[in-house]
């Protein structure tokens, strides 16, 4: 079966609804599916949602509890529909956090949850009965802000989170650094906090994206200017949290071109090589329109197998966006999906 999360708008706000479908795509739980009301004012920015292997699914959003004051929650549905934790779900992060949530299963049952507000990130485990384990919370004492984290499944249960360092330089300019570090479910830090990119000053709307590399470790891509013109760099730890990539900079996914931009990546990882099979748009950095997109392949070591990549599609009157791979299972291909604009 498949579960899908989407949002509702009541008379206040707008509220995540879930929905379980069969095989053969026929809605399990009613027409309207099953709608969370957490205080009546559930808000739906930075919802999350997983399925879980003792086969429920938990989301995770911020709620207000009509004090002005943001909380994450989690929930467990059954897969009949029930409330596995309560109607009203747990609160998490005692209270901490709140703007934006992400939730990965553990193996089980139970989930980790993530949330961050202006300064921290702060991260739990909950266990399969709604148990919470005690409140991680990373930070910073030097004047930066710990944001935008993402996690990765690490040995045992642990778990991986890959999250920014953050200063404001000028106005929407920032000095970001990039770091890893892994902890298990009773708040032990496992593995040392790791730098994985180089502080790099860029606009802050430029984030990272985290994908397994499914030996215990991941890759973590970006793309930003910091460097001069717009490029994807690519960085990879290890299951012991440790860079594998000796440039601080990362490997840029093609060779730097002022001419052009490489951006708009998305990534999965080939499940035989364990290598990452990355897609990227290149654009012309005069115009932004003339769109190419190129797949490369890069192995744990930073090694660019198909050099400069391998152009897949080319549109140059149009511009293309939203890229999309994923790999076969049996490793013998893979998929890539994209959008493309039409010149009106």
């Amino acid at each position: 079966d498949t579960y899908v999360q989407w949002t509702f708008e009541d008379s206040y706000s707008w509220t995540p609804t879930l929905q379980r479908l069969n095989r053969d795509g026929v809605p399990q739980w009613g027409e309207g599916g099953v709608r969370p009301n957490v205080y009546g004012h559930a808000l739906s920015y930075g919802m999350a949602m997983v399925a879980t292997n003792d086969n429920a699914v938990v989301t995770c959003f911020p709620a207000w509890n009509g004090q002005l004051e943001d909380h994450s929650i989690a929930m467990k549905i059954n897969a009949d529909g029930s409330y596995a934790w309560g109607e009203e779900g747990v609160t998490l992060f005692n209270g901490d956090g709140g703007y934006r949530t992400e939730v990965m299963a553990g193996n089980d049952g139970g989930v980790w949850a993530l949330t961050t507000d202006v300064e921290s990130t702060f991260l739990c485990y909950i266990e399969a009965n709604g148990t919470t384990n005690p409140t991680i919370t990373i930070s910073d004492h030097n004047g930066k802000d710990c944001l935008y984290g993402l996690m990765v499944p690490g040995p045992d249960n642990s778990v991986f989170v890959v999250y920014e360092k953050d200063a404001l330089v000028y106005l929407y300019d920032h000095e970001k650094s990039i770091h890893v570090v892994g902890y298990t479910k009773d708040g032990t830090q496992i593995t040392p906090d790791t730098c994985l990119m180089a502080p790099q000053t860029f606009h802050r709307s430029h984030i990272h994206y985290v994908v397994p590399d499914g030996l215990g470790g991941g890759y973590v891509y970006i793309w930003h200017g910091g460097m001069g013109g717009i490029n994807t760099y690519v960085f990879h730890f290890d299951a012991n949290g440790i860079s594998t990539i000796s440039d601080p900079n990362g490997v840029a996914v093609h060779t730097p071109d002022p001419d052009n931009y490489y951006l708009n990546a998305y990534a999965t990882v080939d499940p035989i090589s364990h290598d990452l099979l990355i897609a990227y748009i290149q654009t012309n950095a005069e115009t932004e329109w003339e769109s190419r997109i190129y797949i490369n392949r890069i192995t744990a070591e930073g090694e660019k197998v198909w050099g400069d990549g391998k152009l897949a599609a080319s549109y140059e009157d149009n511009k293309c966006s939203h890229v999309g791979i994923d790999a076969f299972e049996d490793g013998s291909g893979f998929s890539l999906i994209f959008h493309q604009g039409i010149d009106m």
